[in-house]
């Protein structure tokens, strides 16, 4: 399946309507979720494995950024996959299994790394933006506070 995602990128590119691409993007990472959650999950056999209400939580909310917010969530799965593979803890790490494994992940790396990064760098921005605005609301709290006087409360 990790093999499908480069095709599954370049359809999700050419859909040009929020709505519908939204409404593709949302399976096609829910499902990449999915399989990194069953990835060597010895559970799978015993129970059930579900992605966490918050993780698919997050995953809707970031199909409805764009596709560079789906581009980190890709990117952000298949290292996930290529980490475990990487460390040893897979199951059949050192075998051609897992070379298949690490060539997908690093080709799935690869063609979401540019915007991902652009995400990043929005996510960034976002989060000093609202840190200005916190910085900008206390000053204007202690101000009404101390009136102008720093140290003496108003009575």
């Amino acid at each position: 399946a990790l093999e499908l995602v480069p095709d599954c990128l370049s359809y999700l590119e050419h859909l040009k309507t929020p709505a519908v691409y939204r409404f593709c993007a949302i399976p096609q990472v829910m499902a990449l979720a999915t399989l990194v959650a069953c990835f060597d999950n010895p559970l799978l056999f015993t129970g059930v494995v579900k992605i966490r209400k918050g993780l698919t939580a997050r995953l809707i909310i970031g199909t409805i950024d764009g596709p560079d917010a789906v581009h980190w969530w890709f990117q952000k799965l298949s290292q996930e996959i290529s980490d475990h593979v990487r460390n040893g803890k897979a199951t059949g790490s050192e075998t051609d299994l897992g070379q298949r494994l690490l060539a997908a992940t690093t080709r799935i790396e690869a063609l979401t790394l540019e915007k991902a990064q652009r995400c990043d760098y929005q996510r960034m921005s976002k989060a000093v933006a609202t840190l200005g605005t916190v910085a900008t609301l206390a000053a204007a709290v202690a101000a009404l506070k101390y009136g102008g006087r720093l140290g003496r409360p108003l009575r």
